[in-house]
């Protein structure tokens, strides 16, 4: 619930790798995988561009638990305010006790969901792991730059 994804939304597509060409280097007939098959600037070229996508997906993916963190705090306050309200309205002190008492656990909740799961653990654990994923596997993918493909292992 609090990480998923809606099912349409709109997300930071892959790059189509079937229909890619490189504009503005007279070769726009060829497909730009075919080129970096045959020439590491090519290549070099389309690391850079699929680089640049995966960041822009990061940093979608990493906005979007943040708006998630935000819209459950939101809901959770709007809930906690509707209780507490109706609860100095209503008549008759059972009612009372338990639209306060539920104004009271879903001000916990919301407490208890924006520490856990968003400020203190859960964003904290999957920033940093993707940040030191990506670092790796930037330092591996720039090592080989320049490389003849004859040179350039996927290893």
């Amino acid at each position: 619930m609090f990480l998923r994804r809606r099912e349409n939304e709109a997300r930071p597509g892959a790059v189509n790798l079937n229909c890619m060409r490189f504009i503005g280097d007279g070769v726009e007939d060829k497909l730009a995988y075919r080129q970096a098959a045959e020439d590491n600037v090519a290549r070099d070229r389309l690391a850079n561009i699929l680089i640049d996508r995966s960041n822009a997906i990061c940093q979608s993916e990493l906005a979007l638990l943040m708006q998630n963190q935000a819209e459950v705090g939101g809901w959770l306050g709007i809930a906690t305010t509707g209780l507490a309200t109706a609860s100095t309205v209503v008549t008759g002190d059972l009612a009372k006790s338990i639209l306060s008492g539920g104004a009271a656990f879903t001000s916990g909740s919301a407490d208890q969901i924006s520490s856990f799961a968003y400020k203190d653990t859960l964003i904290e654990v999957i920033n940093t792991a993707i940040r030191e994923k990506r670092a790796l596997a930037l330092e591996t993918i720039v090592a080989k730059f320049g490389r003849t493909n004859a040179r350039y292992t996927t290893t």
